[in-house]
């Protein structure tokens, strides 16, 4: 199931690259039947960041801290 987040993360950034509309990278992400909940997330932050893999990985490895 990782090799389809690869290939799919990979579309993303190439359709982000080319500056294909937002609405088309949606909509790949949303019909991708072969990714589950998760791994549509991360797709979407990834989308969400313009396609910075720095920034996601800030968002995903942010500490909270306390209140």
């Amino acid at each position: 199931m990782i090799g389809n987040l690869d290939s799919a993360l990979e579309t993303v950034r190439e359709m982000l690259a080319r500056e294909a509309p937002f609405e088309h990278v949606e909509a790949y992400i949303e019909n991708n039947a072969s990714l589950d909940a998760e791994q549509r997330a991360v797709l979407w932050l990834y989308a969400w960041c313009g396609g910075q893999a720095s920034e996601l990985r800030s968002i995903v490895t942010a500490e909270q801290t306390p209140a």
